[in-house]
């Protein structure tokens, strides 16, 4: 039922990220006569979210208490009521019949994947009758395979537009935040992790495909209940927190549970070395396809059980940690142990910037690079106008790289242009010349290199969209495939 909601007397709690700070938005709460607490229990009336919304968010859920947004809530601070609840007369206007739905459905699932026609699938099931959920939720997973085969092919739809270019030059450590887990982007709604944690039934759980749960703050325990929910039987892709300690029974669940058996890739972001004894121990051959210790950010020797786990022996793509130098020693371990991962054909390096072009160098003499054909630069990141990076810049392109690498994946490469006036704002003129003199620098030299002797396709990602890198590689380099 409809009801009004004003600001007086009337216990708000914030979560999330705002255009204005938390402390002012708080005090304009107060002014107009209502409450702010600092966490989510039964005695507060409204969540108000904002962008990455975390776990205040998914306990709102669990108690049921409304939810809303940030142009809600300016709606109050004008001194107007808004109206919370839904008139199911409104409701009904807004539904099209089940059959239009699943043609607009079946439409969206026969064009390319991508991240914005998945929001648009989302939206159908949130607006969908209780009583034709599971109907549109078994239609939707008949239609994900055509997805899934695309995703398989490399045909994912990445959504460049020129505007990316210009977030990517101002701020070469501006990641998208699943830039290193793509092209998997059919990710849990924050809602939803809160309706799972819960244990609250539902078809529309076989839909998920990546369960993000590096912010969610939950305990192992309350992780290794959601892993189990009986609806959960799809996931292909789980993120686990980097400050969050796994147990014993949640390893198990991971390594044997029905529910974990389609999972191809893992991000694991904290280690015990209790834990990866664990992995060693419990783990069973499954069917994974990658491992990813990007984030990983424990003692460093704790996770060398981990590798050895059976469950991870099927993978062809190891993402390599970011931290220190810890690329690199992983690579000194395998080529130690030359029986693991005896599929591995691909390696994502973590390293982030242009010192670490050193240990590029030194990782590229061992063994282990002869067994792979595609290499993944990672983050690297070079600052345009720095002679030092420019140095380094040619030290990367002249590597040798082994006769078995082919393909050269640089869609994760971030080259900073600054051309900030004496205001601190962005000088167009000076940003546009810069961009141009940075591309024909270091995709000219990158070109010409000894990188690229072997080297069959390129994958440039957004740097593709540049029409002074398509003309560097046309005019150096026309045989290699650019993707």
């Amino acid at each position: 039922m409809k009801s009004q909601l004003s600001i007086k007397d009337t216990t708000f709690v914030f979560t999330g990220k705002f255009d204005l700070d938390r402390a002012s938005l708080e005090r304009k709460v107060t002014s107009l006569g209502g409450r702010v607490a600092k966490s989510v229990t039964t005695k507060i009336d409204v969540l108000v979210a904002g962008e990455k919304a975390g776990s205040k968010y998914n306990k709102a859920i669990q108690l049921n208490i409304p939810i809303i947004d940030s142009e809600q809530l300016n709606i109050l601070l004008s001194g107007k009521p808004i109206t919370m609840g839904k008139d199911p007369a409104e409701e009904e206007e807004l539904k099209n019949s089940l059959q239009e739905i699943f043609g607009d459905i079946r439409s969206l699932l026969q064009r390319p994947p991508s991240h914005t026609n998945w929001q648009k699938i989302l939206s159908f099931v949130q607006h969908c009758k209780e009583e034709d959920l599971e109907t549109m939720c078994n239609y939707i997973n008949a239609y994900m395979s055509h997805w899934d085969a695309l995703i398989a092919q490399d045909q994912f739809n990445h959504e460049l537009r020129p505007t990316d270019l210009r977030t990517l030059y101002q701020d070469p450590l501006h990641l998208a935040s699943h830039h290193n887990i793509e092209p998997e982007f059919r990710e849990t709604p924050e809602s939803w992790i809160g309706e799972l944690s819960s244990g609250t039934p539902s078809p529309k759980f076989q839909l998920i495909r990546l369960l993000d749960l590096r912010d969610s703050k939950l305990s192992a325990k309350s992780i290794d209940a959601i892993l189990q929910h009986p609806n959960l039987t799809d996931v292909s892709t789980l993120l686990l927190s980097e400050k969050k300690n796994l147990s014993k029974t949640l390893i198990k669940t991971l390594c044997t549970h029905d529910n974990t058996a389609a999972l191809k890739e893992i991000v694991i972001g904290q280690l015990r070395p209790q834990d990866a004894e664990s992995f060693e121990k419990l783990g069973e051959p499954r069917q994974m396809r990658t491992l990813n210790i990007c984030d990983f950010r424990g003692n460093y020797p704790s996770i060398y059980p981990l590798l050895h786990s059976p469950m991870f022996q099927t993978i062809t793509t190891l993402k390599l940690p970011a931290a220190s130098n810890y690329d690199w020693l992983t690579l000194c371990y395998l080529d130690k142990h030359p029986a693991l991962f005896p599929n591995l054909d691909t390696l994502v390096f973590g390293s982030t910037t242009y010192r670490s072009v050193d240990m590029f160098a030194e990782s590229f003499k061992n063994d282990t690079l002869t067994r792979v054909n595609t290499i993944n630069t990672g983050f690297l990141c070079f600052q345009y106008g720095k002679k030092e990076d420019r140095n380094q810049w040619r030290v990367f392109s002249n590597l040798r790289l082994p006769e078995s690498i082919h393909t050269l994946d640089l869609s994760g490469l971030r080259l900073n242009v600054r051309a900030y006036n004496q205001y601190g704002t962005l000088d167009t003129d000076i940003y546009n010349t810069q961009l141009k003199h940075m591309t024909r620098d270091f995709f000219g030299t990158l070109t010409r290199g000894r990188i690229m002797q072997h080297i069959k396709t390129v994958k440039l990602g957004v740097h593709g969209m540049v029409p002074e890198v398509i003309e560097k590689f046309l005019l150096n380099a026309p045989d290699v495939t650019r993707v």
